[in-house]
């Protein structure tokens, strides 16, 4: 009973003298049923009298056994006065429990109908389940005066019919939204089409039909009891606990064999862990990690509390990521950020425990490479456990980190032009950084940066930003420079792996992109289904799900997409002459993307009226910043063309004499074809070859067939040397479609504008040069006024 201590010493002294009343009623006696039942009905106690919300008697207790003598079933409950009943009292008793929604420290509220009077009414009846006969009544049943008199004072909590909840949970289990379910609770009730309803008397009706909000929680723990077979009541490490536990009665199977390694928190120094990796997991990661590639990172904000989950992931025969094993633990106590709540022993610890789970499975695994982000503490981690790992960094999180710090040290206004030209030019720098495979030559690109810098920062103007690039390429040397650290993200490492893997350079995974999708899917479709109102879920509910639910799916869709090709390419296998039509179907494809890709590397001038006079409105633009090299068959124009979105950012467009040409912006390296920069620049060249009557005219290919053999037939490519540079000017697109790296450098990193439809490409790294006759031909073709510099050199 929920009473004060001053309650119970008064029903002790009442227990003392003996007025407890305790009566027996053998069950298969009749008029003793009658006098049982009559005796409820005085105590207000009867069946139909019990279930009135306005009852002043409220269940404490109950508890349901078998007999099996008798093959039925007893119950037990205790029932004590509203006007009793203590709301903190109750309180002190559940906090002692290990009850989630129950230990608030903030005092409960009475929601109890009834006001207090400190009644002592209560009574314990024991009755059968299956025919409700009375076996026992017993208690003490006399109200106080104020009890008696008492009335209600607030409405009392009024259930929901089982029949709504018996909908709600169909939706919820069908993947419908919450105000999908009150929608559809709406339509019903007001077609009075749930059950009773039509005999629903509002005048005596004891439920409700409408889903109020304050229904949720009650629903969402209807739904893991029915679905997942898990009490929400639990604090959630008690639930985990319980199923680890052989000795215990929740003890699960299916949970226990899924989990490698668990570790309850059991003081305030240590963390929860616990590490899973199904029969599936297991057998993938033998096929598809040992002696080849493994993918390692992170992610939080998958549960309500703060926990990590690491992910180890291989890459199958399709090139598809395929988890491995998931590794989820607490951050330490007193830690702010959950996302820094992890060291290089805390991951060694639980790697060590994956492998020599795998090794008592298979006798022996080992990665032969392994790709993360640019966090140490996870590469430390792998070096400890495997000794001999050939480490490799996502190119994408590299870049990311090398943008981060290049914004922040390179300062000045958007339209700021040195402050641009030293941010391209450093963008450049780390592109041929990337594109090293000795590091003696990554050493020469960043001394003679510092030199080029060094000497730009005599100019007054662009003393600031070439000092913000020198203190860059500060932060490249100290942090990025080391010879292992070096081997890893240029693409000495990607070779080096290919050797060791035996496979092609573009079979090495340059990114985390797998591991990132599967965070994206197991957040956003997974897990996003069960979310309580968008609430994240518990961390019991959590890894209950992944055992049982999203794991053993995603291996199921696995297996049905590869019997659905095999069961494809069999059944048309006789009518295609014995041909693979699949293989042959991914082997045109390959040819079709290999053909759009040369067609992205080559320049022919279609019949393209819009992109023409678009780029007759750019020629006063691009004029400005044009320069000339060579003579005769050897003559070409290079320019820069500011983007017509961003002025910020800057296209390189060259033309050589022979018919070659390119541009840097998204609609040239994704189409082909001339573009609107080389449109303008064409119309400047075509001036400058008109007015001086130049013997030699430029070629244009008409077509892409002709832009092909004119490349194939060059014995040269057109190469722009870039002053402070050694060697030639490395073409981007050719570097990073190593290994099958297709992310833009810069350009959207350093806008923040990943969903914009152009990329930002690099200036040339010198000062405007215009040769003086071009000069004086295009300013009075564009009827405009402009400041050039003039080079002796041109």
């Amino acid at each position: 009973l929920s009473l004060s201590l001053e309650h119970r010493a008064e029903l002790n002294e009442i227990y003392s003298s003996s007025r407890v009343v305790s009566i027996e009623f053998p069950p298969n006696d009749p008029r003793a049923q009658e006098e049982a039942q009559a005796r409820l009905v005085e105590i207000g106690l009867d069946k139909n009298t019990r279930e009135l919300l306005e009852s002043r008697w409220n269940i404490q207790w109950s508890k349901t056994w078998a007999r099996t003598k008798t093959n039925d079933e007893h119950k037990r409950s205790l029932y004590q006065c509203a006007c009793g009943y203590n709301s903190q009292e109750r309180q002190k008793q559940e906090s002692v429990k290990d009850r989630s929604d129950l230990t608030q420290s903030t005092p409960w509220q009475r929601k109890v109908p009834y006001p207090h009077t400190g009644c002592l009414g209560h009574v314990e009846i024991t009755e059968c389940v299956g025919d409700g006969s009375i076996i026992r009544i017993a208690g003490f049943w006399e109200h106080n005066e104020g009890c008696k008199k008492a009335t209600l004072e607030r409405i009392p909590a009024i259930p929901l019919h089982e029949h709504v909840y018996e909908v709600a949970l169909e939706q919820l289990e069908n993947g419908a939204s919450l105000t999908g379910i009150q929608e559809r609770n709406q339509q019903m009730y007001d077609a009075k089409l749930y059950r009773g309803m039509k005999a629903w008397n509002p005048q005596t009706a004891n439920t409700c039909y409408i889903l109020l909000s304050s229904d949720n929680v009650t629903l969402y723990r209807k739904l893991n009891r029915r679905t997942l077979n898990l009490d929400t009541t639990i604090l959630p490490e008690y639930n985990i606990d319980s199923w680890m536990n052989p000795m215990s009665k929740n003890y699960n199977a299916t949970l226990a064999e899924a989990v490698f390694h668990y570790s309850a928190r059991t003081d305030v120094n240590e963390r929860f862990k616990i590490c899973i990796s199904t029969k599936e997991m297991d057998e993938a990661a033998y096929k598809y990690a040992h002696h080849s590639q493994l993918i390692l990172d992170g992610t939080f904000g998958v549960c309500s509390s703060r926990l990590l989950l690491f992910i180890a992931m291989a890459v199958d025969e399709d090139r598809k990521g395929v988890p491995i094993a998931l590794f989820l633990f607490s951050a330490p106590t007193g830690n702010r950020a959950t996302q820094a709540g992890y060291n290089t022993e805390i991951l060694r610890e639980l790697l060590s425990y994956w492998k020599a789970h795998l090794v008592r499975k298979y006798s022996t695994f080992e990665p032969y490479t392994c790709i993360t982000d640019t966090d140490t503490k996870e590469r430390g981690a792998l070096v400890q456990v495997w000794t001999k790992i050939t480490l490799l960094i996502c190119r994408f999180h590299l870049r990311q980190c090398w943008t981060n710090h290049r914004k922040k040290t390179v300062m000045g206004s958007q339209n700021d032009y040195w402050k641009n030209h030293v941010r391209d030019h450093l963008q450049s720098i780390e592109v041929l950084l990337i594109a090293t495979v000795e590091h003696s030559a990554a050493i020469n690109h960043l001394s003679q940066s510092r030199k080029y810098l060094t000497t730009l920062a005599a100019n007054p103007e662009a003393k600031s930003a070439s000092k913000g690039g020198l203190s860059h390429l500060d932060y490249l040397d100290k942090h990025w420079m080391s010879l292992p650290m070096w081997q890893s993200w240029s693409d000495w490492g990607h070779v080096a792996a290919s050797i060791l893997l035996n496979v092609a350079v573009e079979d090495v995974i340059p990114t985390t992109n797998h591991l990132e999708s599967f965070n994206a899917i197991l957040k956003r479709k997974y897990i996003r289904s069960w979310l309580h109102s968008g609430h994240r879920l518990r961390f019991d509910v959590l890894i209950m799900l992944l055992i049982t639910r999203i794991l053993p799916d995603i291996f199921k869709r696995r297996l049905s997409r590869k019997n659905h090709r095999l069961w494809a390419i069999q059944r048309f296998k006789d009518a295609a002459g014995g041909i693979d039509l699949q293989g042959l179907q991914e082997k045109l494809q390959a040819h079709k993307l290999e053909l759009q890709e040369q067609a992205c590397r080559v320049c022919w001038w279609a019949d393209d009226e819009k992109r023409r006079m678009l780029g007759e409105e750019l020629i006063l633009t691009i004029s400005k910043h044009v320069c000339q090299k060579g003579e005769g068959d050897c003559r070409s124009y290079t320019a820069i063309c500011p983007s017509s979105q961003d002025s910020t950012r800057n296209y390189m467009v060259t033309m050589h004499r022979l018919g070659q040409g390119s541009c840097s912006c998204p609609d040239f390296e994704k189409r082909g074809g001339a573009c609107k920069h080389l449109w303008a620049l064409r119309r400047c060249i075509e001036a400058y070859i008109l007015i001086l009557r130049i013997e030699t005219p430029f070629n244009y290919p008409a077509t892409l067939q002709e832009a092909q053999q004119l490349r194939m037939s060059s014995d040269t490519e057109f190469i722009l040397d870039i002053p402070g540079v050694s060697g030639p000017l490395i073409d981007w697109k050719a570097i990073q479609s190593i290994g099958q790296d297709d992310i833009g450098f810069g350009g959207d990193l350093d806008e923040g504008e990943l969903d914009d439809d152009e990329d930002g490409a690099g200036e040339l790294d010198f000062s405007v040069y215009f040769p003086l006759p071009l000069m004086a031909i295009i300013s009075p073709l564009i009827h405009a006024d402009f400041k050039l510099q003039y080079s002796s050199s041109h």
